[in-house]
């Protein structure tokens, strides 16, 4: 009886695959990053890795490969490339403004980061073109876009240089007492980390917000929620939500992200 079991679920398995391999067989002519199994693909090759070991395996592909290749992220398909050509006639080209799935691990499904542009699926058949255009048109990706060009412009961006100034210099000068005591081996990081976060907030919501007590716990914060982000996004099996949240990565996820937004609330 037990052999009538594995056969079925070797069957569902080879029908499985066989699924994905044809939806995804617009890509099939692309180089593959190694090694790949059916189903869970390359994402083996992540699972049970420091960040180091991660970096490590990650551009790895980018080296061998020039243009395209496939990274398989269990029955995810992945196309990257490193080089400048093809990232700039992707990057600017209308139709690839769609972000990609791991972005709905960030959970800021209404804001420009990781909104995604077309968020309704409508049927074409069963709507006119004119009303598509009217929803599409009326997106708040589009509208936080439209808002957001203007403090783009060179005498915005002009303004903000003092900005940048301060907080590159408190960021030397954190480095430099790190180091003062004589030469060793720091991780730069969590300086660089750190002043990007200083500059964003001071060019957005004030200087102010960094000011207040407990912001080295809130930089801590969302660091930390963005790794813990990254790392799902390279584990198969955190995809499915039901299962993550039973995961100690989903409860410290949740509890740094409240954090966060208490900062801001205080």
């Amino acid at each position: 009886m037990w052999w009538q079991w594995l056969a079925f679920v070797l069957a569902i398995v080879v029908l499985s695959h066989c699924c994905v391999v044809f939806l995804h067989r617009f890509a099939r002519h692309m180089p593959n990053m190694q090694s790949y199994y059916p189903l869970i693909g390359n994402g083996h090759l992540f699972m049970g890795k420091s960040s180091v070991k991660l970096f490590s395996v990650l551009i790895e592909p980018f080296k061998q490969f020039g243009g395209w290749f496939k990274i398989w992220l269990g029955p995810k398909l992945v196309l990257c490339t490193s080089h400048p050509e093809i990232m700039n006639a992707v990057l600017s080209h209308p139709a690839c403004l769609e972000k990609p799935f791991f972005y709905d691990f960030v959970k800021l499904e209404h804001g420009i980061f990781a909104g995604h542009c077309n968020d309704y699926r409508v049927c074409a058949s069963n709507m006119q073109i004119h009303e598509m255009n009217s929803i599409f048109s009326d997106h708040p990706w589009k509208t936080q876009r439209k808002a957001l060009n203007p403090a783009f412009n060179t005498r915005i961006l002009n303004s903000f240089i003092p900005v940048f100034a301060q907080c590159s210099k408190m960021m030397v000068q954190n480095m430099e007492s790190t180091v003062q005591d004589g030469p060793k081996s720091v991780s730069i990081f969590p300086f660089i980390s750190k002043c990007t976060l200083e500059m964003v907030c001071g060019t957005t919501i004030g200087c102010d917000v960094l000011e207040q007590p407990g912001k080295d716990k809130f930089i801590e914060n969302v660091d930390r929620c963005f790794e813990l982000v990254a790392k799902r996004m390279l584990n198969i099996h955190h995809y499915i939500e039901l299962l993550y949240r039973f995961t100690k990565d989903c409860m410290e996820e949740s509890e740094r992200r409240s954090s966060c937004y208490r900062f801001f609330e205080s």
